[in-house]
């Protein structure tokens, strides 16, 4: 379950939304709705020249999450016209508890 988090955006309510409807552009993405997490952090991410300097982690599982991740980040730089840094993060081992029946593959 890929997880995308923002970090530092002032509006990150709004940024949330629009995360959500980068989701549904196309069949896949609409899919894909389904396993991802978008989680909002109202911090400050400042640089050392005190401008704001959001960013994004994206935390995924393998490179069809990568690949549709990356494609949803530049849906959401395009609509909301804002410029953000992305660090993406492949995790080793993603555990649910319970068990979903996805992880018996």
């Amino acid at each position: 379950m890929p997880n995308i988090e923002l970090h530092g955006f002032l509006d990150s309510a709004d940024m949330r939304k629009i995360v959500w409807s980068s989701l549904f552009g196309t069949d896949e993405l609409r899919d894909f709705a389904d396993e991802v997490v978008v989680t909002t952090f109202p911090s400050q991410t400042n640089n050392r020249q005190g401008r704001q300097s959001p960013f994004v982690r994206v935390y995924f599982e393998d490179k069809r999450e990568l690949e549709l991740c990356k494609h949803i980040l530049s849906r959401v730089a395009m609509k909301r016209k804002v410029a953000f840094d992305a660090e993406f993060v492949c995790l080793a081992l993603f555990l649910s508890f319970p068990p979903r029946k996805h992880l018996f593959r």
